[in-house]
């Protein structure tokens, strides 16, 4: 993987305009139902995906975009028993820093049977180790989480917007019910 530098413009690399961020609130839930993800040889619980959640899914060069945050996400899911892998190798990687304040997460897709409420908690302590809890009120939070059923089907939830808001609508959304 390596650290690409970002263009002062995104317009150089083909983007438009950036979600707003001046809305203390979610920006953004979209539930979106994909089956596009291969299964992994090593069985993995969960895959990242590549893309930076609410932004783009690759670099001017065709690696697969992912946030710095990645390392430490994949560090604290394992530290709680999980299998996390890469769904791209190394060689079609990026890891992309971006200078906000902001924090965006990679794309976690959990593969293995799961309820959403468990991966809520994961994502939560993931993001409060992050961050800490009393940040989750100001600091702003981009992420794109999903899981794969046992027919196959992938159902995600892409928010943006302060980290408590987004984290209580992951919470609401019930994809189970879906």
């Amino acid at each position: 993987m390596r650290l690409l530098d970002i263009p002062r413009k995104l317009s150089e690399i083909g983007i438009e305009r950036l979600p707003s961020h001046g809305v203390p609130t979610i920006n953004s839930v979209t539930m979106s139902h994909e089956n596009e993800h291969s299964q992994s040889a090593g069985n993995p619980d969960v895959l990242i995906l590549p893309g930076i959640p609410g932004l783009y899914e690759r670099v001017p060069s065709g690696e697969g975009a992912y946030p710095v945050t990645t390392n430490d996400v994949i560090k604290m899911l394992r530290e709680k028993g999980l299998n996390v892998e890469y769904s791209e190798a190394r060689n079609e990687r990026a890891e992309v820093g971006h200078n906000a304040a902001d924090l965006w997460i990679p794309v976690l897709l959990f593969v293995q049977q799961t309820s959403w409420d468990v991966v809520v908690s994961y994502v939560t302590a993931v993001i409060t180790n992050l961050i800490g809890l009393p940040d989750t009120s100001t600091r702003r939070l981009h992420v794109k989480v999903g899981i794969r059923r046992s027919n196959g089907e992938e159902t995600f939830f892409d928010g943006s917007g302060k980290a408590r808001d987004v984290l209580a609508a992951m919470r609401q959304v019930g994809i189970d019910d879906r």
